[in-house]
């Protein structure tokens, strides 16, 4: 085997083994959810989808998480869009911009009710 398809073999394989460790437990996600963000004891939560995982330049290090939340209420199944940002085992609702007051989650609003339709 050559020099650069070894170099492009293992290249590969720590690409992948970093990507792997950069997404979030989703039961933790889960569980998350049910604890912090559903508080009406008339919803339940059946479950978490993530749709997509992004990152932004001036959010270093976070992984921006566009999900739905798959929801039971009265008798009715709502998948509701959330947005989640992650990092090292924090989770975090929204942030913002303190020079601009632009809220990350409200930005990204547009793209989450997009990405729920499709």
């Amino acid at each position: 085997m050559s020099l650069i398809s070894k170099l492009f073999i293992s290249t590969l394989i720590a690409t992948v083994a970093l990507s792997a460790n950069s997404q979030p437990n989703k039961r933790a996600l889960l569980k998350y959810v049910k604890q912090h963000i559903v508080k009406n004891p008339q919803v339940k939560v059946e479950g978490l989808t993530i749709l997509e995982s992004k990152t932004d330049r001036r959010l270093r290090g976070w992984s921006i998480l566009l999900t739905t939340m798959d929801l039971e209420f009265q008798g009715r199944k709502i998948n509701a869009p959330k947005i989640m940002f992650v990092k090292d085992g924090l989770v975090a609702d929204n942030f913002i911009d303190l020079r601009t007051g632009v809220s990350f989650s409200n930005s990204l609003d547009r793209e989450v009710r997009l990405a729920s339709f499709l």
